[in-house]
């Protein structure tokens, strides 16, 4: 098991966590998108100004190993689960795992009682394992590029 920390991301941070979204996309869902929709999804300009504003209002952690930042998650106050990123060479290591958890305790903490989220084709398997049910799907447009995800709930207790 690794050594992982987790805190709340610093704004500091951005273009290292902006990075690490493209990299994560672009690397890992790669066999799943094609080359249109990742683009779409996260295009290379990922420092926009709208990725950086809706940092503001949610719960941002980074987990940090050997001094890198290896893995972001965001969430609204509501419990909605709007991203979670690890980085490539990371994967499979628990990052997302430990982000997940302490976003658990957050949520717990402060009374939500569901997370809520839409996963992607690739991460879907992941939620799934740690207590999500898929309740339906969602289709919509990425900068007019069309996306299938699923639409995932999580109760707390």
């Amino acid at each position: 098991m690794n050594n992982f920390t987790i805190r709340t991301m610093k704004l500091s941070e951005f273009n290292i966590v902006a990075k690490l979204v493209y990299d994560s996309v672009h690397t890992l869902c790669k066999g799943e998108y094609t080359p249109e929709q990742l683009e779409a999804w996260v295009p290379k300009n990922l420092y926009m100004p709208a990725f950086r504003r809706s940092l503001f209002r949610c719960y941002a952690l980074v987990c940090i190993c050997e001094g890198k930042i290896v893995g972001f998650m965001s969430t609204e106050r509501d419990g909605y689960v709007n991203r979670l990123y690890t980085h490539p060479d990371w994967v499979n290591k628990g990052v997302a795992t430990a982000l997940l958890n302490k976003t658990e305790e957050w949520a717990r903490a402060h009374k939500i009682t569901k997370l809520l989220l839409e996963s992607s084709k690739v991460a879907e398997g992941f939620y799934a394992k740690h207590g999500f049910e898929k309740i339906g799907e969602i289709k919509s447009l990425k900068n007019n590029v069309e996306f299938i995800s699923a639409k995932m709930r999580k109760e707390l207790v």
